[in-house]
Order: C-alpha cells, then sequence, then structure tokens
C-alpha cells in the first residue's frame, strides 16, 4: 500500500471552490438538463463567481505575495476557461431559445416602430433612475458598490482636448431585460437587454465611447 504525501492530496481552497462551480457550470452544460434549468445553472454560476472575486480574489490581490502571485495566476487560468465554457453555452442556447418563441434582441435588430417604444420606456422608466457624475481632479472616481451596473464614458469639452470621463450608475432595481412588443406569431417573447438600451441611448446624449462593467469590490 502506497503512502501520498501533502503534497499529493492537498488542494488549495479557492483551487477547490472553483471546483465546486465546475460542478455547477457542468450542469448547464448537459444537454440532458431542460432548457430552463440549464439558463438558471448559468446565472447561479455566474453570481457565485461574482461572490468568489468579491470574498477571494480581492483579499488575494491586496495581500499578494510571491506564493499568492502564483495562485492568483493559477485561478485565472482556471476561471477564463470556465467563463469562455459558459459563453459558449449560453451562445449555443439561444437558438434553442428562439425555437420556443423567446428572442434576446440587440438595438440594430428592432423596428422603427419598437425603437420608438424603447426609447419611450427609457425616457419614463431607466432615464430617471441613472445617476451621471463627471470624473475629474475635482470630483475622484466615487465609490463603487458591489454589483453595480456603471458606465463609464468619454466626454468631450468644447474648446479642450484634455480628457474627461464620465460615470452613469445604473439603479439596481431595474430589470435587466426589457420585453419588446414582438411582430411575429402569438406566443412569442422578445427583449432586450438594459445594457443594450442604456448604451444606445448614452450615444445619442452625445458621449464619445462608452463601455458597460459589473464591479467587483
Amino acid at each position: 500500500m502506497s503512502i501520498r504525501t501533502l503534497e499529493e492530496v492537498w488542494s488549495d481552497r479557492d483551487l477547490a471552490w472553483l471546483e465546486f462551480n465546475r460542478r455547477v457550470l457542468a450542469e448547464a452544460l448537459d444537454e440532458r438538463t431542460p432548457l430552463l434549468e440549464r439558463l438558471k445553472f448559468l446565472a447561479i454560476f455566474t453570481s457565485n463567481l461574482d461572490e468568489f472575486f468579491m470574498k477571494r480574489i480581492a483579499v488575494l490581490r491586496v495581500e499578494s505575495d510571491g506564493t499568492q502571485t502564483e495562485l492568483l495566476a493559477d485561478l485565472r487560468a482556471v476561471i477564463v476557461a470556465m467563463v469562455k465554457q459558459q459563453q459558449e453555452c449560453f451562445a449555443a442556447l439561444l437558438p434553442k431559445l428562439e425555437k420556443h418563441g423567446i428572442r434576446l434582441l440587440s438595438w440594430k435588430d428592432l423596428t422603427d416602430r419598437q425603437r420608438l417604444e424603447a426609447t419611450k420606456f427609457f425616457q419614463q422608466n431607466v432615464l430617471p433612475a441613472l445617476t451621471p457624475l463627471v470624473v475629474d481632479s475635482v470630483h475622484p472616481t466615487p465609490f463603487l458598490s458591489n454589483l453595480s451596473l456603471s458606465w463609464v464614458c468619454r466626454l468631450g469639452e468644447p474648446g479642450s482636448d484634455a480628457p474627461l470621463y464620465g460615470r452613469v450608475k445604473v439603479a439596481t432595481g431595474l430589470s435587466p431585460w426589457i420585453q419588446v412588443r414582438e411582430e411575429s406569431p402569438k406566443g412569442s417573447r422578445w427583449y432586450i437587454s438594459l445594457t443594450q438600451l442604456v448604451r444606445q441611448h448614452l450615444y445619442s446624449g452625445g458621449a464619445s465611447s462608452a463601455s458597460a462593467s459589473r464591479t467587483r469590490t
């Protein structure tokens, strides 16, 4: 009977936690799992990963030393591979959803009438919930709350080439998907994401560029 060394049986707790979350992802990847359940498992995987970044990655980065720097690299390799699987899985599920009348649209997919309705919805329900703030020497980088959705915009000031940035925070109470009136057989449901809706109207509002980020602190 061979005796295994501690190094052979020891598993770092953070890598072990990611392996636990891999089992959640496996349920989403399993084609035997019902369609909506696969989407739920993808959502659980994402929520777990958000929590992992808040509670573990943040600590490891603050207390980084030679060993933890190596650990961070190992964690990144595992996370990048799993997120790629997650993205591929979600992309594969979209055509399956469409067969059941559920479509996730981008702004370019909308008809003129749908765009007018989406713009009206934005003005009435989303715009009042946005919090814009200029970031400059007078207004330093604001506090970014956990899991909040923020847009960072590069702005232009007339007569100046100096870089100017703004941050627009989206209220957490808004639904991430907005249903649009479909122009297809009855019973289908079409949606546009909140980020698409905000992005489109940030550009129309004059921002020269924008990017969305889900913050983890």
